[in-house]
């Protein structure tokens, strides 16, 4: 093998390793980036880590449902008419 031959398959090798290593880099930016801006802090042994089990979250969910929300506004407004 030349040495011509050797300097081209070490150039080469170099890019394509630099590449890559550009492109892993690249990746775990990425996933940081996406990590750090959905990632929610995790509560273990806590309320609101067994909200499957209680009630807290089924009544909050239940008092901000439309069509509950929709029934307290209509009493709201039926108890504000003027009345004869």
């Amino acid at each position: 093998m030349s040495s011509i031959e050797q300097a081209a398959s070490f150039m080469t090798v170099s890019i394509l390793f630099s590449v890559g290593i550009l492109a892993l880099v690249v990746g775990a930016c990425a996933i940081n980036y996406l990590i750090s801006r959905f990632w929610k802090p995790v509560r273990v042994f806590t309320e609101d880590s067994f909200w499957i089990f209680g009630k807290q979250h089924h009544d909050t969910w239940i008092e901000n449902h439309p069509e509950v929300l929709a029934a307290k506004q209509k009493e709201l407004d039926k108890s504000k008419e003027p009345k004869m």
